[in-house]
């Protein structure tokens, strides 16, 4: 019995020696694996480190940004296609990915993803068409603008109920009342503002009479 005691005791030494051996192996291991990743930053110049670091950084969507953004033709008739083109620039020091989406009167309408290098710009463009006339905002990020939608149609319409209902052009009574009005010379016959006068007829000339011859000389007699 005493024995089997003695042969239990030793075990458990011996289990405890290996985890104990085990467990400072590894703590060996940490610490060499941090050492040497200490030489290597050290061992880089600072070029090298900064691209190391911006190899590890995520780019966040803030350092793109929307500079402009222009609509083709802005008025367009029902169902026409206009093109609208936004530039969109990465002003991070590393290349990354941007997602543009253009949304017409708040609503996302498309989307399409860019890949810019640092510090470049590039555009990206959309395509959209409305068969409802009226007045529409689009914006891309940041930055926004409208377009027009035009019922032609209708226009026509309402240029012709505008024709119809306007007074009828009379010269002769507009030419009278600005005579009236300016007070001018008598205007000349014919005109629109006096009937034509009448042709003039020369009275015929008188016809002379003959002379008379008295008899008896001057005394009548």
């Amino acid at each position: 019995m005493l024995h089997k005691l003695q042969s239990s005791v030793a075990s458990n030494l011996t289990m405890k020696l290996l985890a104990g051996t085990l467990l400072a192996l590894l703590l060996a291991l940490v610490a060499s694996l941090v050492a040497c990743s200490s030489s290597l930053t050290q061992a880089l110049t600072p070029e090298e480190k900064t691209v190391a670091i911006a190899q590890q950084t995520v780019t966040t969507p803030s350092a793109f940004k929307v500079i402009s953004l222009t609509i083709s033709p802005p008025n367009v008739n029902r169902g026409e296609a206009l093109s609208i083109i936004a530039n969109v620039k990465n002003a991070s020091t590393t290349e990354g990915s941007y997602k543009a989406g253009l949304a017409v009167n708040k609503i996302l309408e498309s989307s399409k993803t860019l890949t810019i290098p640092a510090g470049d710009t590039q555009s990206v463009s959309f395509t959209v068409s409305r068969t409802q006339a009226g007045t529409y905002e689009v914006s891309v990020g940041d930055v926004a603008s409208i377009f027009t939608v035009i019922d032609q149609a209708n226009l026509a319409q309402q240029s012709n109920i505008s024709n119809t209902s306007s007074p009828p052009n009379n010269s002769s009574s507009s030419c009278c009342e600005s005579s009236q009005i300016s007070n001018s010379a008598t205007p000349s016959s014919g005109s629109c503002c006096a009937p034509p006068a009448a042709p003039k007829v020369s009275a015929p000339a008188p016809t002379p009479l003959p002379p008379q011859t008295r008899s008896g000389g001057c005394c009548g007699n």
